[in-house]
């Protein structure tokens, strides 16, 4: 029994894939996750090292090139490039795609890198700080917020930004919530010449004082029962007082004198401020954060806003969180702009098939485009392929090839019926005619958009929804063109025999246009 027969012998299954496929796709278009674009990798490192007082040059031959020769023994990397500064560098190391294909294999890849360069420490000259591996810097921030407060300092601002931090990061489906516009702050000594020519301190002496102070050496191992434990005592000091309070040689060093002798000891910010952040002119900390990978963007910036609500009492009165980016905002609308050409599409369908094939061929047509439409989004729900600009508008791109095999079916049956055959005679006759014709035209416009989903490289990662999502909604286009196109068409073409050759007299409006037009 060929499809069309059986489905027009077989209503009620007929009937429950319609509503499968038109259920299951508006509940996938509810909770499939959304982006504004889609999700990719970056297969990119940043290893930054500290090199107090160093100049580029100095930073290039003694933190560059140590730091390089290591990394360049992967195999897997495609590229490093670096940059000097005063004081620091910052190495960039991009990998190859064939090694890094999905997530599990790149931590893998940064697990390696992280080894490579914890060799490399021995050959950094002293003074230069730990290198640091940062291979999440390329995170996306789909929600951000900015916060000010008049009569309030840039460092009561950051405070009450780590504490809603907190409850930031407690909300389902956030993987970061990182702060910008901070003004870190540093202890200055002001050392007065006139106390130390007095005193008869060396500057040298101070600075070694101070170094001796914030000194981490290892003093040896204590032996307890049968455990032996590693001594590390630390000198670090990072208050004030604690500074005011080191103990710097005079004269011939036999002498002691506190630090807040000869010099003025003071927190303040560091100037000149490496980045400051602004809301219409007032100091503000930005609070950028990121959702984990397959979450609904939209429905995590609901959740983002219910939080920040729910914190407004505990808030200090004058400080304000303004929202600065809604990604969520963003993605309703392009949702909702789908919908719209949906809708739009659906109606141009109707009355171009209304004027060139009649009223009820439209009918049977515009049915079958919504049942592929609502089967696409069940499926990519299922496959895990997320609602974005990418996805969306495949389908939009589609909409135009979906109508082509169920026009090709309609036509043939109504031109059947008109002739005065049976419904089922005539999708019989029609569908075993022109299934495999239909499905090598539906091969071709799949294929045309192969080289997209199959891009080798990042183009591909990026792009390949296209391909996919379009080869999905044809291959339903011709799946239900075959199957429940001729049972629809059996459902509204209600007449048969001679009563459709009645009907045939009532031709389109076109048809009847241009029959006028020719016959004059």
């Amino acid at each position: 029994m060929d499809t069309a027969t059986f489905f027009i012998k077989n209503r009620l299954l007929a009937w429950i894939l319609v509503l499968i496929s038109l259920v299951w796709g508006g509940l996938a278009h509810l909770e499939m996750p959304r982006f504004e674009d889609p999700e990719f990798l970056i297969r990119t490192a940043q290893i930054v090292t500290e090199y107090p007082g160093a100049f580029p040059e100095t930073v290039a031959d003694e933190i560059n090139d140590p730091i390089e020769s290591e990394v360049q023994g992967m195999q897997e990397v495609n590229e490093i490039r670096s940059t000097s500064y005063y004081g620091y560098s910052v190495i960039e190391v991009d990998i190859k795609h064939a090694f890094a294909p999905d997530r599990e294999a790149l931590n893998l890849i940064w697990t390696r890198l992280r080894a490579k360069v914890d060799n490399s420490v021995r050959d950094l000259p002293p003074g230069a700080g730990v290198p640091i591996v940062n291979d999440d810097y390329g995170d996306v921030f789909g929600l951000y917020y900015l916060i000010t407060g008049e009569g309030f300092s840039i460092q009561e601002l950051e405070e009450y930004a780590k504490d809603l931090r907190k409850d930031l990061l407690a909300v389902d489906g956030v993987a970061k919530v990182s702060t910008l516009g901070e003004q870190p702050e540093g202890i200055y000594l002001e050392i007065s010449q006139a106390r130390v020519a007095a005193l008869a301190v060396s500057l040298e002496r101070v600075f070694d004082s101070l170094a001796q102070q914030n000194s981490v050496t290892r003093a040896g191992t204590v032996v307890v029962g049968e455990q032996r434990l590693v001594i590390h005592p630390k000198g670090e000091i990072d208050s004030v007082q604690a500074i005011a309070s080191v103990m710097v040689p005079i004269g011939d060093g036999s002498e002691l004198v506190p630090l807040s002798e000869i010099a003025t000891v003071k927190r303040e910010v560091l100037e000149p401020a490496f980045l400051k952040t602004r809301y219409n002119g007032e100091p503000a900390i930005a609070l950028g954060i990121s959702n984990v990978s397959g979450a609904n963007v939209a429905k995590l910036g609901e959740a983002i806003r219910d939080t920040l609500d729910a914190t407004l009492e505990q808030r200090p009165y004058g400080i304000e969180v303004h929202e600065f980016y809604h990604q969520g905002d963003a993605v309703n609308q392009a949702v909702e702009s789908f919908a719209v050409n949906v809708l739009a599409a659906l109606g141009i369908v109707l009355v171009t098939l209304f004027i060139f094939m009649g009223m009820r061929s439209a009918i049977v047509i515009g049915t079958v485009l919504t049942i592929t439409i609502g089967a696409t989004l069940a499926t990519m729900y299922v496959v895990e392929i997320p609602m974005h600009r990418i996805s969306l508008g495949a389908l939009i791109i589609a909409l135009g090839m979906l109508v082509d095999n169920a026009i090709v079916v309609t036509e043939g049956i109504l031109t059947g019926t008109r002739s005065g055959r049976s419904v089922l005679a005539s999708a019989k006759d029609v569908v075993g005619k022109t299934k495999w014709a239909l499905l090598g035209g539906t091969a071709v416009g799949i294929v045309a958009f192969a080289p997209i989903g199959f891009a080798p490289g990042d183009t591909a990662e990026y792009t390949n929804h296209l391909f996919w999502v379009i080869m999905i909604s044809l291959l339903y286009s011709w799946i239900f063109a075959i199957t429940l196109a001729p049972m629809l068409a059996d459902v509204v073409f209600a007449e048969t025999g001679s009563a459709l050759a009645t009907e045939a007299l009532k031709e389109s409006l076109m048809m009847l246009a241009y029959k006028g037009f020719y016959t004059g």
